[in-house]
Protein backbone atom coordinates (compact mmCIF):
# COMPACT_ATOMS: atom_id res chain seq x y z
CA UNK A 1 0.00 0.00 0.00
CA UNK A 2 1.33 3.36 -0.50
CA UNK A 3 1.40 6.27 1.54
CA UNK A 4 2.08 10.00 1.32
CA UNK A 5 5.51 9.86 2.90
CA UNK A 6 6.66 7.71 0.10
CA UNK A 7 4.99 10.01 -2.67
CA UNK A 8 7.42 13.02 -4.57
CA UNK A 9 4.79 15.47 -2.04
CA UNK A 10 7.59 17.68 -0.96
CA UNK A 11 10.17 16.22 -2.53
CA UNK A 12 12.05 17.75 -5.49
CA UNK A 13 11.80 15.61 -8.39
CA UNK A 14 13.05 15.78 -12.48
CA UNK A 15 10.46 17.07 -14.29
CA UNK A 16 9.08 14.46 -16.94
CA UNK A 17 10.66 15.04 -20.54
CA UNK A 18 7.77 12.54 -21.81
CA UNK A 19 4.69 10.76 -21.59
CA UNK A 20 4.20 8.42 -18.75
CA UNK A 21 0.93 6.92 -16.53
CA UNK A 22 3.38 5.53 -14.29
CA UNK A 23 3.82 8.91 -12.75
CA UNK A 24 0.49 8.76 -10.96
CA UNK A 25 0.74 7.80 -7.41
CA UNK A 26 -2.99 5.72 -5.95
CA UNK A 27 -3.37 6.74 -1.99
CA UNK A 28 -5.81 3.96 -0.50
CA UNK A 29 -9.04 5.72 1.19
CA UNK A 30 -9.51 3.04 3.38
CA UNK A 31 -7.16 4.01 6.10
CA UNK A 32 -8.44 6.87 7.09
CA UNK A 33 -11.73 5.72 6.70
CA UNK A 34 -10.96 2.74 9.22
CA UNK A 35 -9.43 5.20 11.67
CA UNK A 36 -12.43 7.35 11.24
CA UNK A 37 -14.65 4.25 12.00
CA UNK A 38 -16.46 3.78 8.37
CA UNK A 39 -16.63 0.17 7.00
CA UNK A 40 -18.38 -1.44 4.66
CA UNK A 41 -21.35 0.90 2.82
CA UNK A 42 -20.07 4.94 3.20
CA UNK A 43 -22.86 7.34 5.37
CA UNK A 44 -22.02 9.91 2.68
CA UNK A 45 -21.73 10.44 -0.98
CA UNK A 46 -20.27 12.99 -2.99
CA UNK A 47 -16.89 13.32 -5.36
CA UNK A 48 -13.39 14.86 -4.93
CA UNK A 49 -13.64 17.88 -7.57
CA UNK A 50 -10.04 19.21 -9.16
CA UNK A 51 -9.76 21.53 -11.97
CA UNK A 52 -6.50 22.15 -14.18
CA UNK A 53 -6.14 25.29 -15.68
CA UNK A 54 -3.28 24.02 -17.85
CA UNK A 55 -3.91 21.09 -19.76
CA UNK A 56 -2.08 20.74 -22.75
CA UNK A 57 -0.60 18.57 -25.20
CA UNK A 58 0.27 18.73 -29.14
CA UNK A 59 -1.88 17.90 -32.05
CA UNK A 60 -0.86 16.06 -34.90
CA UNK A 61 0.58 18.75 -36.27
CA UNK A 62 2.88 19.16 -33.43
CA UNK A 63 1.28 22.50 -32.13
CA UNK A 64 0.17 23.16 -28.47
CA UNK A 65 -2.84 23.01 -27.53
CA UNK A 66 -4.58 24.14 -24.15
CA UNK A 67 -7.98 23.20 -22.39
CA UNK A 68 -8.96 23.25 -18.71
CA UNK A 69 -9.91 19.61 -17.06
CA UNK A 70 -12.12 18.88 -14.61
CA UNK A 71 -11.47 15.69 -12.51
CA UNK A 72 -14.24 13.89 -10.31
CA UNK A 73 -13.50 11.01 -8.55
CA UNK A 74 -16.82 9.64 -6.75
CA UNK A 75 -15.88 9.05 -3.25
CA UNK A 76 -16.87 5.15 -3.87
CA UNK A 77 -13.30 4.98 -5.41
CA UNK A 78 -10.80 2.46 -3.35
CA UNK A 79 -8.30 5.32 -4.06
CA UNK A 80 -7.13 8.81 -4.72
CA UNK A 81 -4.45 9.87 -6.55
CA UNK A 82 -1.66 11.97 -4.73
CA UNK A 83 -1.81 16.12 -6.30
CA UNK A 84 1.40 16.38 -6.93
CA UNK A 85 2.02 13.49 -9.14
CA UNK A 86 -1.16 13.98 -10.91
CA UNK A 87 0.16 17.26 -11.68
CA UNK A 88 3.52 15.66 -13.15
CA UNK A 89 1.49 13.21 -15.00
CA UNK A 90 -0.55 16.84 -16.24
CA UNK A 91 3.05 18.25 -17.24
CA UNK A 92 4.63 14.71 -18.91
CA UNK A 93 0.92 14.90 -21.19
CA UNK A 94 2.45 18.23 -22.93
CA UNK A 95 4.82 16.55 -25.51
CA UNK A 96 2.05 14.02 -25.92
CA UNK A 97 0.19 14.42 -29.59
CA UNK A 98 -3.42 13.81 -29.82
CA UNK A 99 -6.20 14.88 -32.38
CA UNK A 100 -8.24 16.90 -29.63
CA UNK A 101 -9.04 16.71 -25.72
CA UNK A 102 -11.20 13.35 -25.20
CA UNK A 103 -13.01 12.04 -22.47
CA UNK A 104 -10.28 9.50 -20.66
CA UNK A 105 -10.56 7.50 -17.78
CA UNK A 106 -7.06 7.65 -15.84
CA UNK A 107 -7.08 4.85 -13.00
CA UNK A 108 -5.17 4.95 -9.76
CA UNK A 109 -2.94 2.19 -10.94
CA UNK A 110 -2.24 2.99 -14.66
CA UNK A 111 -3.18 -0.83 -15.35
CA UNK A 112 -6.20 -0.80 -13.24
CA UNK A 113 -9.65 -1.72 -15.01
CA UNK A 114 -11.70 0.26 -13.01
CA UNK A 115 -10.68 4.30 -13.26
CA UNK A 116 -10.21 6.20 -9.95
CA UNK A 117 -12.02 8.76 -12.16
CA UNK A 118 -13.01 10.79 -15.04
CA UNK A 119 -10.96 13.57 -16.89
CA UNK A 120 -12.62 15.72 -19.40
CA UNK A 121 -10.68 18.16 -21.22
CA UNK A 122 -12.64 21.21 -22.00
CA UNK A 123 -12.81 23.06 -25.70
CA UNK A 124 -9.13 23.89 -26.09
CA UNK A 125 -8.13 27.19 -26.46
CA UNK A 126 -6.56 27.26 -29.97
CA UNK A 127 -7.88 24.62 -32.93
Amino acid sequence: MNSPEESQLGKTVPFPDHYDPTLLYPLARAPKRQELGLHGALPFFGADLWTAFELSWLNPRGKPQLAIAHFTVPCETPNIIESKSLKLYRAASATRSSRRPTRCATGCAPTSPKPAGAARAATPASA
